[in-house]
């Protein structure tokens, strides 16, 4: 069994900001002809069972542009990218104010691992993020799609292996960690560092 990571980026319109979300997979890939046919597996397994959740979790002025990905355990650049024309917008309901200030999620490895993965969900509505707090309403969303987000998927192709989400620990060695559950950062955080071009 040949377990390998690769990334997978949402490119964004963050209300008329750039910004992006890499997350990280862990599959089985020996079945796909090579790692550009594993990496469009996962873009197209992802856009069927994890891209509405995460644009529940955005609001209507963010858009999701392309999703990328590339097996990153091997030498190799550019893999595979879906481009979604138009734009997919977030379903949260409400304005969004500022596009830097935005709720971070960390998530937790299995087991008591140290590593933590980050994502800085692009944007907050004014009915998410009242005098500093999350609302209860951004919450219940939080655990609904969340929750939905961090379970594995199963990629069409190349015997149907299971894409797990993991944290990638590159200190000290290069380790891959199961993500076991989140949480919300009671302060949100600040996207501004990741509106850079990568």
């Amino acid at each position: 069994m040949a377990q390998v990571t690769y990334a997978l980026t949402i490119t964004w319109n963050n209300d008329g900001q750039f910004a992006q979300s890499v997350f990280k997979y862990q599959f089985d890939d020996i079945g796909f002809s090579d790692a550009s046919t594993a990496a469009l597996a996962l873009i197209t397994a992802f856009q069927t069972n994890k891209l509405a959740h995460v644009l529940a979790l955005c609001p209507t002025s963010v858009l999701a542009l392309s999703i990328k990905a590339r097996a990153i355990d091997s030498v190799g650049g550019f893999e595979a990218v879906t481009v979604l024309p138009g734009g997919s917008a977030g379903t949260r309901i409400g304005s969004q104010q500022v596009s830097g200030v935005c709720p971070v999620v960390v998530f937790f490895p299995s087991g008591n691992a140290k590593a933590r993965g980050k994502w800085f969900i692009p944007g907050v509505t004014d009915g998410d993020l009242i005098d500093g707090f999350f609302q209860s309403s951004f919450n219940t969303a939080c655990n609904t799609h969340l929750n939905a987000f961090i379970t594995d998927m199963v990629l069409v192709g190349g015997g149907a292996p299971t894409a797990k989400f993991i944290i990638r620990q590159t200190k000290p060695t290069v380790s891959a960690l199961s993500v076991q559950y989140w949480m919300l950062n009671p302060v949100p955080g600040t996207l501004r560092k990741r509106q850079r071009p990568v």
